[in-house]
């Protein structure tokens, strides 16, 4: 009786973090939006410094740009902007190299930033950036900005003021580190030079923007975001789209290719059933000859899937290196919980090959995971597949799990049988 209440135990704390896993990890995905009416706002969300984005972004830009376009909204400080706007008419790179240098530290130094930059100058010259953060580097890139401004004579001018403005706003964010007045400051900032763009355009907010911002600003569903609170300012008008979420860490699943992963998984599951080829169980000859066949074809079955399937489908790659205490980013967790239980699966072995291999140390348990030689890896194969959103995975795991674990529990029950 105690083996099967601490089995159950065992079962439904896993059940019980693959929901937990799974609630957190979809409670921090920002989902998409698309304005039902006329769309002016086009938002897109990132990770700072990541290539596939920055050239995804490119394209999205580009396809605005052709259609007459020019005004870009971007996740920098006022002055920042101004500076890149400087630079867009000069020949040379010294002013975005200063910016470069300024952002060291930051998920944006790297040379790809640069190359995006670059890119939008190169195929996209008649840009206007609008920078509408709060002062970030304001020691820096601020002052320097102030700087230039003063020595054109602009001392008294609105570029001036909303400059000085922007870096008093970094100032009070970083003694408090405020994240929600950090959000209405970028609300405010947006509402500004958004207003000020329709008023330069003649229209009364009709003017086309696009705006890359970090992916959690952008969640038009959060009314404590910057995008909830520019919905709840302009309407229905704006698109918010996670770029992050499409081409990272929900990319389009069935991809063809190899997966690494796969092959790890399948080397932990076949090297110690190897071994077991030459350290068989006294009797199972008598046992594997009265198998169930359905059950067998099953088992067959499931096993010719899941190798194929794990193998050839690169959805099961390690996405991106990732930080899983953010909770958008949870995702991760299934990988770890694959190869906790392959781990536990190996550590089966190591207690079989030291046992007296007879039928019964073959179908003991781990940990209290019952019959755990079929149950850890079918389970492991099963979040697997949820993990690289492979349906496939997953319904080659559960005939797999149907087959496999069937004829072991039947072995166990007979084993048990005879014992009595």
């Amino acid at each position: 009786m105690k083996k099967k209440i601490k089995s159950i135990c065992a079962i439904a704390t896993i059940a019980i973090a693959i929901f937990i896993i799974g609630f957190l990890h979809n409670g921090g995905e920002s989902k998409d939006y698309y304005a039902k009416s006329k769309s002016v706002i086009y938002l897109y969300g990132e990770e700072h410094g990541v290539k596939k984005l920055y050239d995804a972004e490119l394209e999205e830009w580009m396809k605005l740009y052709n259609k007459g376009n020019r005004v870009l909204f971007v996740e920098l400080p006022y002055y920042t902007a101004e500076y890149l706007n400087v630079w867009m008419k000069e020949e040379n790179d010294k002013l975005l190299l200063e910016i470069y240098s300024d952002l060291e530290n930051t998920l944006s130094h790297t040379d790809d930033f640069l190359q995006f930059y670059r890119a939008i100058k190169e195929k996209c010259p008649e840009t206007i950036f609008y920078g509408t953060d709060l002062g970030h580097q304001y020691k820096t890139t601020g002052q320097r900005y102030l700087t230039y401004i003063k020595g054109q004579g602009m001392e008294e001018s609105d570029k001036y003021n909303f400059a000085k403005r922007c870096i008093k706003q970094g100032e009070i964010y970083y003694e408090t580190f405020d994240d929600d007045y950090r959000e209405r400051m970028m609300v405010d900032n947006f509402i500004k030079l958004y207003d000020e763009v329709c008023k330069d355009y003649g229209n009364n907010h009709q003017t086309v923007i696009m705006g890359i911002y970090g992916s959690y600003h952008v969640d038009l569903r959060r009314n404590d975001r910057m995008a909830g609170m520019l919905k709840e300012h302009y309407g229905d008008v704006i698109n918010g789209v996670n770029l992050a979420n499409k081409l990272i860490y929900y990319p389009r699943p069935y991809q063809f290719g190899f997966s690494y992963i796969g092959l790890i998984f399948l080397l932990m599951l076949f090297i110690p059933n190897f071994f077991w080829t030459k350290n068989v169980p006294k009797g199972y000859k008598e046992y594997a000859d009265r198998e169930n066949k359905i059950l067998l074809v099953l088992e067959r079955m499931g096993e010719v899937m899941v190798t194929t399937i794990v193998i050839c489908f690169k959805d099961f790659n390690i996405r991106y290196l990732i930080d899983i205490s953010d909770r958008r980013r949870m995702d991760t967790m299934y990988i770890i919980m694959v190869f906790v239980l392959m781990i536990l699966y190996e550590i089966f072995w190591i207690k079989y090959f030291k046992s007296e291999k007879s039928m019964r140390d073959f179908y003991c348990s781990v940990w209290g995971i019952p019959l755990a030689g079929a149950t850890i890896p079918v389970m492991s194969s099963f979040i697997l597949g949820i993990y690289g959103r492979n349906i496939l995975m997953i319904v080659a795991s559960i005939i797999l799990g149907i087959g496999h674990i069937g004829i072991h529990y039947m072995h166990y029950k007979e084993c048990s049988d005879n014992k009595s």
